[in-house]
């Protein structure tokens, strides 16, 4: 199952349009939704916009990075910002 989380419904559909190979998809438009659901769901992915309601993606993983039992799900972070305080941030 992955994760998706972004505030754009189009991205979102996006997502879901490239996984439509078998692989579950649940998802959510901000980032305290979003650590709910890894609680709820356990997600073996998480495809993760770093612009989101409530708190920043940047935040979520940094939470999900920091708690053992969700520190190795895989991250997959989607931003339309490129700038290299971004890219660094997000690594």
């Amino acid at each position: 199952m992955v994760l998706a989380v972004d505030d754009a419904e189009e991205i979102l559909s996006h997502v879901g349009a490239t996984l439509d190979d078998g692989h579950d998809l649940v998802c959510t438009h901000d980032g305290v939704e979003a650590l709910e659901m890894v609680k709820t769901y356990a997600p073996d992915a998480i495809a993760l916009d770093v612009m989101i309601p409530r708190i920043s993606g940047y935040e979520v993983c940094r939470k999900l990075k920091d708690d053992p039992a969700t520190a190795e799900i895989p991250v997959i972070i989607l931003s339309t910002r490129g700038d290299s305080a971004d890219f660094k941030e997000g690594f």
